[in-house]
């Protein structure tokens, strides 16, 4: 049961790169909001290194989301 849901949440951030890739900016911040709460496990656990992991992801993932704006307004 276990293995299914993880299988739905990845093929969720799949989903989210594919429209990503296509330039829709509403998948970017749906991401990092769902990375977010994600990366609470981690503060919640004091597990520092993994929530180290997940704030470089939030940033870059941020980074991403700025280029793709400025992709569109072009």
């Amino acid at each position: 049961m276990v293995l299914v849901l993880d299988l739905i949440v990845v093929g969720m951030f799949i989903l989210f790169g594919v429209f990503a890739h296509k330039r829709h900016t509403w998948a970017f911040i749906v991401g990092m909001i769902l990375y977010a709460l994600d990366g609470l496990i981690f503060l919640i656990g004091q597990g520092w290194l993994a929530l180290g992991f997940h704030v470089f992801v939030l940033v870059c993932l941020f980074r991403g989301f700025k280029a793709c704006r400025e992709l569109n307004a072009r």
